[in-house]
């Protein structure tokens, strides 16, 4: 199974406005799953990042096993870069959510939830455009 997320956003100045996506997955299945992560720029070609510091790469294949979680920082070094991501799931999904978190220097300044599209509406030039924002939380943390 595939599902896409229409917006992530990386990059910035570590010491001042930034971005970071956080990739959160919990395989809820009894049986191990792997999980291919994918990240596309808006025209589609492939965008190298850094997936918890390691990188850059513009995929990462993610072995779990049944009942474990994992949170996976998306980052990249240089000027702020939006774009989109695919996962698919091999045998079966899991439960997965893509938070966008934007810093000013070491502060959090905003968190937002971006809800998945399903696999009916990926097109070769991404996901549909979708207002699934899910929540907006202001705060003031230092990561």
């Amino acid at each position: 199974m595939t599902i896409a997320f229409p917006h992530v956003v990386a990059g910035g100045d570590p010491n001042g406005p930034h971005y970071i996506t956080l990739l959160q997955i919990v395989n809820n299945n009894s049986a191990s799953i792997t999980a291919h992560v994918a990240l596309f720029s808006d025209s589609g070609s492939p965008v190298a990042v850094l997936f918890d510091d390691q990188g850059p790469q513009g995929t990462i294949d993610l072995k779990m096993d049944g009942g474990q979680s994992r949170q996976i920082q998306i980052s990249i070094s240089g000027a702020i870069t939006s774009g989109w991501m695919t996962i698919t799931y091999s045998p079966c999904d899991a439960l997965t959510t893509v938070l966008l978190d934007s810093f000013s220097g070491p502060t959090l300044v905003s968190e937002i939830g971006v809800d998945p599209a399903t696999d009916r509406s990926i097109s070769n030039n991404g996901p549909s455009p979708a207002p699934e924002i899910a929540f907006v939380c202001t705060c003031a943390r230092s990561r």
